[in-house]
């Protein structure tokens, strides 16, 4: 096992681990959409590699609910940077992406979010929940699109 600490966060992470079915289905459906290639090749990622994230099932607190919500952080290598990506299902192999994501950026322990839909109420609820989600398990995932993890 390895125990991440520094710029991503201090939270145990081990790469054998597999990712959650849920985790995987989202990304492999958000990795469909040409706007997250591009996010992802911001961060210095691309298709069919690896990246650390983190996901959360449910709606961040202070925003609009959407039912079955998930949010999904993909770090840059190094982890000082990354996007928050948001999607809904309502099963592991039923994905559809929202068409919104927040840029991260890491300002000592706590996360900073801009870019995505909002203002500056709501880029700073999406920092306080990136920098939440950021003391939750780190998984190694593979960066893969898979249209069949997509509903609709």
């Amino acid at each position: 096992m390895l125990l991440v600490f520094g710029s991503i966060g201090a939270r145990s992470a081990d790469s054998t681990r597999r990712a959650p079915k849920l985790l995987r289905s989202a990304i492999g459906c958000l990795l469909t959409e040409d706007y997250v290639k591009t996010d992802l090749k911001e961060l210095g990622l691309g298709l069919n590699g690896k990246a650390w994230a983190r996901f959360h099932v449910g709606p961040v607190k202070g925003t609009t609910p959407v039912p079955n919500e998930i949010q999904v952080a993909v770090y840059a290598p190094g982890g000082a940077r990354g996007w928050l990506l948001l999607a809904e299902s309502d099963a592991p192999k039923s994905v559809m992406p929202l068409r919104n994501a927040y840029r991260l950026a890491r300002n000592g322990t706590q996360w900073e979010a801009d870019e995505g839909s909002g203002g500056l109420q709501t880029y700073k609820v999406m920092s306080a929940f990136a920098t939440e989600l950021s003391h939750t398990y780190l998984y190694r995932v593979d960066l893969e699109a898979n249209q069949g993890s997509c509903s609709g």
